[in-house]
């Protein structure tokens, strides 16, 4: 028979009564003659644990107290409901009794339970019987925590093109160790996209997960996480990425101190300002406080303070009087947010950075507090103990010596029973007060008042403490007196009665199980008795012991009571960290003590500023492991806790203090410590008789525990007044928020360029601990990383017996070098210029000292010597060459100086320049490397042919045509045919009419070697993505696959997703090209693409590292859905529109071009992107669950395409693009008739193509000797039109025939495959990235049916006919088909012809690359006018106008501008890119770039990045009718000397590269300035840096005035040579 109570969140099970109606059970038939009915006396009770987890071993306590037959059988077992079918039985456990007693049952969960509701079944039976007896069920609360993680990171926030690492530590409740397998461990971006999955990691030998991720340079910003999944079980952690390391040159840090009192002098802090090299920055710094109300954005009043000299570092002070003036506060400033923002203008760099920090000011008055909430309750007779707290609002411990605390005891409602006045406040501020209750109060209230014998301030605090529910008046207590349990020791307990009992029964509860019970026996009338239990490491943290006995009434008298046990303060590590034998302070080393023989230490360390707001995302403290093992026992009683903040730590302090239950009843005795009760106990004996029925009356929803008619409801319930005589309406409400610890401060941090650079690696350690005599582990020597701060460095010791080793508290360390030097340079340079090298030295010494500085001797670069006075020519210098030159500099005790090397780089390409410092304290040696290019404006020119030797084994040469001139001088011209040296030819040969594909020396390429095109937009992105996975793909296919190029390509590709994510908008789904400010300008022409993208991208084979969340899919398909026409005029239906139009290759500009129906034009304009949605939705990677949107989408484009595929026969994307659209609908009548109707619209003038206008091909002209000359392609207006179109048309011709048995069709093919093959700008590329694209996915297609590639085997002979002596052959076969090799000539020998010639069996492609620079605007290349091909066709007007300001033209201000001309083709122009070179040693931060976006108001623009020295500005389009301009101003951060004259000014179209304009701007008065006018040698006098001293003969007279000059720290140096 089944019996069920259900009392308000509590859970009773009252077994068989022969009354009952509703019995499971196999006598309800009818009661057979010899059956026995149970007696009325309760005879057993069961209790079990509230919640079920995987692999739980869940602890059932069985207790019999009195036998009514000869031996009665629990069954015990765990079944999963399911609704819809029979319950499925988990796994079970029996315990047959013979004799009254207690026992633990135990069933252990399966690991792989999946989620879902369990319930409890709880059998009798007694065997001699043959019949069940009772039976019972219970719903159980399955938590899916198997175990608990720990997720470190290396540092505590990242900066995009960090490499995030990090560790996954999963441990047991009991903090034991094991080998565990997660589902998939996750890196999730703030939009809750999973960016990178791992699946199914397992733990290393050493029980732990290190992983890592690389982050790209653009992606979201914000709060990332990392996510462990173990089922259907989560672990999440947060890090933090910022958008951009270096905001300025100057990096600025106010420090002001989290807390303050209000009886502070006043608010005081630190201001600091350095450069990127850590020298102080000189200028001039103001601070501004704003002082609000706590918790409000009111503002009260503001304070500024301005410093009129600033050097690094300044201290500053707001007076409280100030603040009370300004505020007009009657009394002290107190309870209020301060919020401080400091502006430093630096002289130097003439900019301005600031930096913001905020404090609290607290009211100086202590306050008290009960542990444990506001009521709580008490049994009769019976001690009971409250816990006053006492503390300041900051979370400091008030100074006891002047106050004391008053209490008073009242009972029931006014009766004043007892007063203590003057109780002492005890060293720990927790008053320990205990009362002994008695029969005659129905509740207690406790009435504090805490005193000040110097002030009247007062604060009171009251509890209300209401009787426990007995119907008899029987009450059981159970108390500790031990102070402070500790694994490994004894616990002594009390337990006392009001009613006498022979036996009391306890079981151990802890991490949501009963872990043991026993029996205590009572001599004959005593009421107490005092026993001890030893504490093991399962009852860390918190173990609750649960006592009771039953009555023979059957009235259950029980008691709870739950208590911290102390574990990791015992089993703790401790570092020790030195400099050993390292007296510069280079590297440190040191020891772990305590970790056991034979574990696995893991360190980690952060800077101390850090560690203050984000400590606990790099070292692991006790107080966080605490606080996650309490998560075990969320649903039951926990201990009294007090928790504050200090100065030292973002995670709270904690003290923790035994508790008694807070269940009024012994029904929700049980239930509050997490226990279900099965007994045959009477109702009415167990729990609290009442009336409330919330069906019947809301408001009457919980007993109050006094009448059975008196309840309360939702309302009342933790509304701040006490509604019921007991107060328990107000039970157990105290608020878990961090803001009521004492000592909150809300985190506010502003991060600093100091906080990005370290080297996070430097002590990111894993030690084995040995047994070492002593005990200590040594530390692998670790070099410091040159920041001058404190660090914190944590240590967990992973140990298989003693499990997680972690510090009582972390170690502070502070090490400095003595000496240390920094190095920056220009981050790239031209030939020719002279560039001073910036060299900052440090001295921590607290003495001075002497630092010769050393510029090694190299033959790639010169030292630039200045004359006496600064004399010095700017094009023409003294030079010291492959010499060390010395510099010696003197340093006072903590100084510093900067000081610059002048050096000219003597050649192109990457050149390293090495220093060397000696000085007595310590030295070092560094160098930096600076790309050099060549002057001038490159132009390129491409020459590609495919060799087909499949029919022929042997093809005649073939003459490449090298437009370079011999000579740079034109006869009779002032002008130079290009700049000397800059000439360069490479011919790329690739066996294969895909490649080059992707290998071991180049595992991807992105839109800048592919199209040369900036990567900033999600277009680019996208690119990145779809091109390599094309290559991918078709490696796969082909068998030419390798696994490190796999691995290499996927982990980049992975990289671009988190980089895309960037892009997505989360709340629509759709894709923006520019979502900083730009967000809602979502486009369906992206969404499609990354549709696509993605599709390709997800291929189950790459799950493991590029996995795409279905998320993902079903974000953008929706955003489709929602964009498609379903309304309005049926003509339209199924197709799509995008409000920016990016490209207008897809918006059919070009049909101004060609004679179509103006009718037409609405209808055409869509028809490209509705076929690029036809070609995302119909992608079989689609995840199935979303297949029927997408066949939804699909369908109602197809449609469209159907409807008005007659208007398109003169508009060759239209039709391409349509009938490769076609291909994918299952109705092939349309397929064939856009298959004809392409076939009918084909150009022939050149191979076979699909354009708008007449493409020309390669100019093959013969010369004297009658040799065919190839000369190199010209780019026209049109190019990427045509490239798309084709591939899209050779995509529709291969899906709708046979080229394996259609001639025809193999020898069109052929000649498209011709056509795009001799349209490559480059060896990677086409013309932009759309174009590629879809050239790559077409070719991949074709080269695919090729079986015979094994096979092939190509000779490529190579003669320059400017020297013979180079000639070389090239091999090409099936292992190197795809790689691309290179024949390279020099400047000397980039002129007349490269003949090739080249035989044996396969195809090839070769691709002559030609580049020389030019120094005059007509020299430049443009793209060709379809008219006139002789002539230039600028699409664009543009200028670049540099402004130079300051100081020798240290401030550069660039206006460029813009407008549209080809208004004949459209109003205004697709996507534009205006970009320019900057002179070196100018710079300004993407950060700053950032926000001037986000406040500009310059039309179309949507993006500016900065790469290397090239500015970029993205525009969505540029209009004819007005001219577009932008001024940008640029600081000189390094000082550069002959500077180049020539600059690149550019505009041009994204996706139709060769529609611009391409120039040059002329920056002439940088040229001229010298080494010094720019301060670029510590050479120059009335330079800063000035360091030199003239050499004379050693007299007398010199030593002396040499010694005096020294003496007063003057600083003097010499140069010397040494060869």
């Amino acid at each position: 028979m089944l019996w069920s109570i259900i009392a308000t969140g509590a859970v009773l099970a009252i077994a068989c009564l022969s009354i009952a109606v509703n019995c499971q059970s196999p006598l309800a038939g009818g009661v057979p003659s010899t059956s026995i009915e149970l007696a009325e006396t309760p005879s057993y009770l069961v209790l079990t644990p509230r919640k079920i987890r995987p692999e739980l071993e869940l602890g059932v306590s069985a207790t019999v107290f009195r036998m009514l037959y000869d031996s009665i059988t629990f069954r015990v077992s765990i079944r999963r409901i399911q609704y819809s079918i029979p319950d499925y039985e988990i796994n079970y456990a029996e315990e047959t009794f013979t004799q009254p007693g207690s026992r633990i049952i135990r069933l252990k969960a399966p690991e792989n339970i999946p989620e879902g509701n369990y319930s409890i079944f709880v059998e009798g039976s007694v065997e001699s019987l043959g019949g069940l007896l009772f039976q019972n069920r219970t719903e159980l609360v399955f938590e899916p925590r198997v175990f608990s993680v720990y997720i470190q990171f290396s540092k505590p926030l990242y900066a995009m093109g960090d490499l995030i690492k990090f560790r996954v530590i999963p441990y047991e409740f009991n903090l034991m160790v094991k080998n565990r397998l997660f589902t998939s461990v996750e890196l999730v971006d703030p939009n809750g996209i999973v960016v990178r999955r791992w699946l199914s990691p397992r733990t290393n030998a050493r029980g732990y997960l290190e992983l890592s991720f690389q982050l790209p340079p653009t992606c979201s910003f914000g709060e990332w996480k990392v996510r462990c999944n173990r089922e259907s079980f989560v672990s999440e952690k947060k890090f933090t990425v910022s958008y951009n390391v270096v905001k300025t040159m100057c990096a600025v840090n106010l420090t002001l101190p989290l807390r303050l009192s209000e009886f502070a002098f006043g608010v005081y802090g630190i201001l600091e300002a350095n450069h990127t090299t850590n020298v102080p920055s000189q200028g001039n710094a103001t601070i501004r406080l704003e002082f609000r109300p706590r918790w409000s954005s009111v503002v009260l009043g503001t304070l500024v303070k301005e410093i009129p000299y600033f050097l690094g570092r300044s201290n500053f002070l707001f007076t409280m009087q100030e603040i009370q003036a300004e505020l007009k506060l009657k009394d002290r400033p107190a309870d209020l947010d301060v919020y401080g923002e400091a502006f430093v203008f630096d002289w130097n760099f003439l900019v301005t950075d600031n930096n913001k920090a905020q404090s609290v000011i607290f009211r100086e008055v202590p306050d008290l507090k009960f542990l444990g909430g506001r009521v709580r309750q008490f049994k009769p007779e019976l001690p009971y103990t409250a816990y006053i707290r006492i503390f300041q609002a900051d979370g400091r411990k008030p100074d006891f010596r002047y106050r004391y605390v008053s209490i008073e005891v009242y009972c029931d409602t006014s009766a004043l029973i007892k007063s203590d006045s003057r109780i002492p406040v005890p060293d720990d501020s927790v008053i320990r007060y205990t009362i002994q209750t008695g029969r005659n109060c129905t509740n207690y209230r406790l009435f504090a008042l805490l005193k000040s014998s110097s002030t009247s301030m007062t604060r009171t605090a009251e509890q209300f403490v209401f009787r426990h529910y007995s119907p008899s008046g029987a009450y059981l207590r159970v108390t500790t007196s031990t102070d402070k349990p500790s694994v490994d020791k004894y616990m002594v307990f009390n337990i006392r009665t009001t009613y006498y009992t022979q036996e009391i029964h306890y079981l151990i509860q802890a991490a949501g199980n009963i872990l043991s019970s026993d029996i205590i026996r009572m001599p004959a009338g005593v009421l107490s008795k005092t026993f001890s239990i030893a504490i093991s490491r399962e009852m860390s943290p918190v173990a609750r012991m649960v006592v009771y006995f039953m009555k023979p009434d059957g009235e259950l008298v029980t008691d709870s009571f739950t208590f911290f046990v102390e574990l990791l303060r015992m089993n703790s590590v401790k570092i020790d960290m030195h400099q050993g034998s390292d007296l510069s302070g280079k590297t440190v080393t040191g020891w772990v003590s305590g970790a056991s023989p034979g574990s696995f230490i893991l360190l980690s360390t952060m800077p101390y500023d850090l560690y203050l707001r984000y400590g606990s995302r790099v070292i692991l403290e006790p107080n966080a492991l605490i606080e996650e093992l309490l998560q075990y026992e969320s649903f039951a009683d926990q201990p009294l806790r007090y928790r504050w903040f200090d100065d030292i730590s973002d995670t709270p302090k904690a003290r923790y203090f035994p508790s008694h239950t807070l269940g009024p009843d012994a029904n929700k005795t049980m239930n509050f410590s997490g226990l279900i009760m099965f007994t045959d106990s009477n109702y009415s004996s167990v729990s609290f008789w009442h009336t409330c029925n919330e069906t019947l009356n809301p408001e009457r929803v919980f007993p109050c525990y006094t009448k059975p008619d008196e309840c309360y409801g939702y309302r009342q319930k933790c509304d701040g007044k006490i509604d019921c005589l007991t107060g328990v309406d107000e039970m157990n409400c105290e608020s878990d928020s961090y803001r009521d610890v004492p000592g909150y401060v809300e985190p506010y941090f502003e991060f600093m360029f100091r906080h990005f650079i370290y080297d996070e690696d430097w002590l990111w350690q894993d030690l084995y601990a040995k047994p070492f005599l002593n005990g200590k582990v040594p530390i692998n020597t670790a070099v410091v990383p040159k920041l001058e701060t404190g660090w914190v460095i944590g240590a967990i010791a992973i140990d298989s017996e003693k499990g997680i080793q972690v510090q009582e508290d972390p170690t502070m360390f502070t090490s400095t070098r003595r000496f240390y030097m920094r190095l920056e340079a220009p981050k790239s340079a031209f030939w020719g210029e002279q560039l001073g090298i910036r060299v900052a030295l440090f001295n921590r010494w607290d003495y001075w000292i002497e630092v010769l500085v050393v510029l090694k001797k190299s033959k790639d670069y010169d030292f630039v010597s200045v004359g006496a006075g600064g004399q010095v020519n700017s094009y023409s210098p003294e030079l010291v060459s492959n010499s060390d030159v010395h510099s010696l500099v003197y340093l006072r005790g903590g100084g510093h100086t900067m000081i610059y090397f002048p050096v000219l780089p003597r050649q192109t390409g990457k050149v390293t320049i090495s220093f060397c410092t000696y000085s007595f304290i310590g030295g070092e040696c560094s160098a930096v490397t600076i790309p050099i290019s060549i002057n001038g404006v490159a132009n390129s020119y491409s020459s590609p042919i495919l060799i087909d030797l499949v029919d022929n084994s042997e093809l005649l040469a073939q003459n490449f045509f090298i437009i370079a001139e011999q000579t740079f001088v034109e006869p009779e011209k002032r002008w130079r045919r290009y700049v000397p040296g800059s000439k360069a030819a490479y011919l790329t040969v690739v066996g294969d009419i895909v490649g080059p594909t992707l290998g071991p020396d180049q595992p991807y390429c992105d839109a800048s070697c592919s199209a040369w095109k900036p990567v900033g937009s999600a277009e680019s992105v996208l690119f990145n993505m779809n091109r390599n996975v094309q290559m991918l793909h078709y490696l796969r296919m082909t068998k030419q696959l390798q696994d490190a190029t796999l691995k290499s390509t996927l982990t980049y590709v992975n990289t671009q997703f988190a980089r895309l994510t960037f892009f997505i908008e989360p709340t629509s789904g759709g894709i923006s090209n520019f979502p900083e400010r730009f967000a809602n300008e979502t486009s369906t022409f992206l969404t499609a693409l990354g549709l696509y993208t993605l599709a390709e991208t997800s291929f189950s084979e790459w799950d493991q590292i590029t996995y795409i969340s279905p998320d993902i899919f079903k974000k953008l398909l929706i955003f489709l859905n929602a964009t498609q026409v379903r309304t309005g005029d049926p003509e339209f239906f199924g197709s799509f529109t995008d409000s920016i139009q990016w490209d207008l290759k897809y918006f059919n500009i070009y049909i101004n071009d060609v004679p179509v129906d103006p009718a037409f034009h609405p209808y055409l304009e869509r028809v490209t992107i509705t076929a690029l949605s036809v070609l995302a939705t119909s992608h079989p990677s689609i995840p199935k669950p979303l297949g029927p949107l997408a066949s939804t989408i699909s369908s109602a484009a197809l449609s469209y395409l159907r409807r008005h595929l007659p208007k398109m026969g003169n508009n060759a994307l239209c039709l391409a693009m349509t009938a490769y659209a076609l291909t994918f609908d299952s109705d092939t009548t349309y397929k064939f008739k856009a298959r004809d109707m392409l076939l009918s619209s084909v150009r022939t003038d050149n191979y076979l193509y699909w354009a708008v206008r007449r493409l020309r091909s390669l100019i093959r002209e013969p010369d004297t000797a009658g040799k065919v000359i190839i000369k190199p392609r010209i780019e026209w207006p049109n190019d990427a039109f045509a490239v798309e179109a084709t591939g899209f048309a050779l995509l529709a011709l291969f899906k709708t025939g046979s080229p394996s048995t259609d001639s025809i069709l193999r020898n069109n093919i052929t000649k498209i495959v011709h056509f795009l093959s001799e349209t490559k700008n480059m060896a990677q590329g086409w013309i932009s990235t759309q174009d590629t694209i879809i050239a790559i996915r077409a070719l991949r297609e074709i080269a695919q049916l090729d079986l015979n590639r094994v096979i092939y085997n190509i000779r490529v002979d190579i003669s320059p006919s400017s020297d013979v002596s180079k000639s070389r052959s090239i091999f090409l076969d099936g292992s190197n088909l795809t790689v691309p090799q290179t024949y390279a000539l020099g400047d000397a020998d980039t002129w007349g012809e490269v003949t090739v010639k080249a035989s044996g069996s396969g195809r090839a492609v070769l691709q002559l690359y030609v580049t020389k620079s030019v120094e005059n605007e007509f020299q430049v290349k443009n793209a060709a006018d379809p008219v006139t091909p002789e002539n230039s066709f600028r699409t664009f007007e543009v200028s670049c106008v540099p402004n130079f300001a300051g100081k020798n033209g240290s401030l550069l201000h660039m206006t460029s501008c813009a407008r549209w001309l080809w208004t004949e083709r459209s109003e205004t122009s697709g996507m534009a890119i205006l970009s320019y070179t900057l002179p070196s040693g100018f710079f300004a931060s993407n950060y700053k770039w950032r926000n001037f976006v986000q406040g500009s108001n310059v039309r179309g623009l949507r993006h500016i990045w900065l790469s290397g020295n090239t500015v970029n500005l993205f525009f969505s389009n540029i209009t004819s009718t007005e001219t577009t301009c932008t001024t940008l101003t640029f600081p000189r951060f390094f000082p550069v000397a002959n500077v180049t004259i020539e600059h690149s000014c550019s505009v041009y179209e994204y996706f139709e590269n060769d529609n611009g304009n391409f120039t040059l701007y002329k920056a002439t008065s940088l040229h001229s300035a010298d080494i010094c006018k720019v301060c670029g040698s510590f050479q120059c006098p009335y330079c800063p840096d000035y360091n030199f001293a003239t050499v004379v003969q050693p007299t007398v007279a010199v030593l002396l005035a040499a010694v005096a000059l020294l003496l007063m720290g003057w600083r003097k140096a010499t140069i010397e040579v040494s060869c």
